[in-house]
């Protein structure tokens, strides 16, 4: 009889331990600076009027945060560029930008924004509630460019607001950082987060998460996610784009259990479908290009 009740209490002690609730969400502190590193590797398949144009990617940087303020559960932060790379592969040719590196001199456009602050407030579920100062940083990219006329340069900007944008930049911030429930959890227990990305592609993003538990040091948190495109066209270089893709992410993610900043995420992502260009004066039929992309991702604070 004695054995049945030590069983007995032993199951509900750990059966209380498995159902303790865990809050997730940040936890920063004012005048500290949290980092953020990331290497992306993208391979982007597609067909333009038959033929086939493959790009492979490679991009890196480092972003600082340094908290300013904490108020009413919204952070002030001060945010910047501390270094940025990239290097991309095309059936024309290739390309590859450094900060800090003078030989080429299109890696000036990384160089002009490493140190450039601009204003970030988010809130404690990593939700961002405003971006100020980007302006400056993005205009600051295209400073000082040589022999390059006006047209060409605005020609430029539009080419890399896709991938540097502001909106690509919030949308790639939050895919890490906008991952805390809004209610405590308990170990297998999930929540659902949607969210846009503006990158390369406009797309709404469903993402299931769940808590996995902890350690001493970290808890860690799953992620799948359904993506499809927006299906609001944008203007590019005079034409209107639209997409018809879908996807799906699959995210693995380690949070620091202090401060609850992402200590390290993993996050592989497919998409497939169809860019369509719509008809204009220069183009009447318009164009439909099929498209296969696939991007691994590591962010860390290492």
């Amino acid at each position: 009889m004695k054995k049945l009740f030590f069983s007995f209490f032993l199951y509900l002690f750990f059966l209380a331990a498995f159902a303790q609730k865990t809050d997730l969400r940040l936890n920063l502190e004012v005048n500290e600076t949290y980092f953020q590193k990331s290497n992306t590797s993208m391979s982007i398949a597609q067909n333009v009027q038959g033929m086939e144009m493959d790009i492979e990617m490679n991009l890196i940087g480092e972003l600082s945060f340094k908290v300013v303020d904490f108020k009413d559960g919204v952070y002030d932060m001060e945010v910047q560029y501390n270094s940025m790379e990239m290097d991309m592969k095309m059936p024309m040719g290739g390309m590859s930008l450094k900060s800090g590196d003078d030989s080429n001199p299109m890696s000036k456009m990384f160089t002009n924004i490493v140190g450039v602050p601009f204003n970030v407030k988010m809130n404690q579920l990593g939700r961002i509630q405003e971006m100020s100062g980007f302006e400056n940083l993005y205009e600051k990219m295209f400073t000082d460019f040589p022999g390059m006329s006006q047209e060409q340069m605005e020609q430029m900007k539009e080419q890399v607001s896709g991938t540097f944008g502001e909106e690509s930049l919030r949308g790639n911030l939050e895919m890490i950082l906008a991952i805390y429930p809004a209610q405590q959890v308990a170990v297998g227990d999930n929540w659902n987060i949607e969210s846009e990305l503006n990158s390369s592609i406009n797309a709404l993003v469903n993402t299931q998460y769940t808590y996995l538990g902890s350690d001493d040091a970290h808890h860690r948190i799953s992620g799948e996610a359904s993506l499809s495109s927006n299906p609001v066209p944008m203007e590019m270089q005079g034409m209107s784009v639209r997409s018809e893709m879908n996807g799906k992410v699959k995210s693995d993610i380690l949070v620091d259990k202090k401060t609850g900043w992402v200590y390290e995420a993993k996050v592989s992502q497919e998409v497939e479908g169809t860019t369509i260009m719509e008809g204009n004066p220069q183009m009447p039929d318009g164009m439909r290009i099929p498209m296969k992309m696939k991007a691994e991702m590591v962010f860390s604070n290492k």
